[in-house]
């Protein structure tokens, strides 16, 4: 199963959509890693996603808040990108500057400095070769040092191995079991939340 994690209101897009752009953009760093790289997401990034989002593989292991008909997944996409309480960000290979999947910050609260984590390898070619977990920690040294957040927490599918597995790797330990909650194809299954705390010692800047 591909590492994903993604809030999505329901059901996912399962035939083509076009979305005609808007003005409106997402601003914030370029982050780069050994071989990924991380970029502010656009509107010109809308159908890439929704093409991500139509595989079955995707959709089998995506989470949903409730069922939702799949022909609104255009809108929540446009409602994430100018959301000014997350950050979404474009998976690309240094190598190509090809595009292969999402990461973000979601419910980000400057009060509390809390922050949900959403992640999905897209592309098929791009799984199980270690790119999720580059993009991962490319996104927790931005929200830990440069945001100054003080805990991450995410919400998986249990039966998503590879994505649980890949989290705990990163540092994020299971602290509740939901039970049965909604995945994106309208049937139901046992959600993990996780979280992580941002180490004690100086992490200022964003260097």
């Amino acid at each position: 199963l591909p590492p994903v994690c993604f809030p999505v209101p329901g059901p996912p897009v399962l035939l083509a959509q076009v979305i005609e752009p808007s003005p409106t953009a997402t601003r914030g760093p370029i982050l780069f890693g050994p071989r990924v790289f991380l970029r502010p997401w656009t509107e010109q990034d809308f159908n890439l996603c929704l093409r991500w989002f139509s595989q079955r593989e995707v959709q089998r292991v995506a989470l949903a808040r409730r069922p939702w008909p799949w022909t609104r997944m255009g809108d929540h996409l446009r409602t994430l990108l100018t959301d000014p309480e997350s950050e979404q960000f474009v998976v690309a290979l240094k190598a190509t500057k090809e595009p292969i999947g999402l990461c973000g910050l979601f419910a980000l609260d400057e009060k509390h400095k809390t922050a949900e984590v959403g992640l999905v390898v897209g592309e098929p070619f791009a799984r199980r070769k270690g790119y999720g977990t580059e993009a991962l920690e490319l996104l927790m040294d931005h929200a830990f040092r440069t945001r100054q957040l003080e805990k991450l927490f995410l919400h998986v599918y249990s039966a998503n191995l590879a994505a649980v597995r890949l989290y705990e790797k990163a540092g994020f330990r299971t602290v509740v079991e939901l039970g049965q909650g909604w995945l994106s194809l309208g049937k139901k299954g046992k959600i993990l939340v996780m979280e992580k705390r941002r180490s004690p010692g100086p992490e200022k800047g964003g260097q």
